[in-house]
């Protein structure tokens, strides 16, 4: 499958429009980072689909089994503070009382193949080009 994306610069120092499949989003940096803080990073924009996808996926076994919903999911990232680089992504389902207790490994282990995950488990290759519009 191949996906296009329109990456398009509204103005400000840092503001980016990306258009994918019918939908704009919009990030920008924090002040300190050069921005205007009027959107969320691009970095802060993968994280949240990352943690949007295993939320829903979690949410979806919960659905067919009849279980109540989670009540939150709560993401916390580890990060290497020299590097910046993500070295471990840790979600809690916080479930609802009456949640059958002997489902809770089986709950995290649906929500373990989120799509997104599964986008990333082999590093893809990046390149770019560039060229003059004429």
């Amino acid at each position: 499958m191949t996906t296009e994306m329109i990456i398009e610069f509204p103005g400000g120092p840092k503001r980016v429009d990306t258009h994918i499949r019918g939908f704009t989003v919009k990030t920008d940096s924090s002040i300190e980072g050069g921005g205007e803080g009027l959107a969320p990073s691009p970095g802060a924009i993968f994280l949240a689909g990352l943690g949007a996808c295993t939320a829903s996926t979690g949410r979806t076994y919960c659905r067919s089994h009849g279980f109540p919903i989670p009540e939150q999911v709560k993401a916390i990232v580890h990060s290497n503070p020299e590097t910046g680089v993500v070295e471990r992504i840790e979600f809690e389902f916080i479930v609802p009382e009456g949640f059958p207790e002997d489902h809770l490994e089986a709950l995290t282990r649906a929500a373990g193949a989120c799509d997104v995950k599964k986008m990333w488990q082999n590093v893809p290759e990046f390149s770019a080009t560039a060229r003059i519009n004429r």
